[in-house]
């Protein structure tokens, strides 16, 4: 787990928008703190930018329905962004900065190329993917 959780929601300006990863939405709906109660606080400002294959990702673990309708809701609620030739795009980042090498597969990959597109920053535990962010200033 990356130790910079807290204080790296707590510095992100008051309109600056973020994308969260799956690690962070799971901990939200198991109501741990104090991801809950800051992932909550940046969704009622609408600072929270839901990507497609993040959500994907929170849905393939849901254990029924209603779970699955507490996603959806969530969905609903969150900005989106472009997702066109994401894949294509993220494949060609991948391929450039040698994240398979690196232990970062194609979802990861394609979360750092839509920050880089939407400049954004990136809220996650992964700690391959917080070094790639790093990298690249969107933490």
């Amino acid at each position: 787990m990356v130790i910079v959780h807290a204080r790296f929601v707590n510095s992100i300006g008051a309109s600056m928008n973020l994308i969260v990863d799956t690690s962070i939405w799971i901990d939200f709906f198991k109501g741990k703190e104090p991801f809950r109660s800051q992932l909550q606080e940046k969704l009622e400002l609408f600072q929270v930018i839901g990507l497609s294959w993040v959500f994907g990702e929170i849905l393939q673990g849901a254990r029924n329905s209603k779970e699955i309708s507490i996603i959806t809701d969530y969905w609903s609620l969150v900005k989106k962004v472009s997702e066109e030739n994401i894949w294509i795009d993220a494949g060609i980042y991948a391929s450039k900065h040698s994240l398979i090498a690196k232990g970062i597969g194609l979802i990861d990959s394609a979360i750092l190329t839509a920050a880089l597109r939407h400049k954004v920053k990136i809220w996650t535990h992964d700690k391959k993917l917080h070094a790639m962010a790093s990298k690249e200033n969107l933490i």
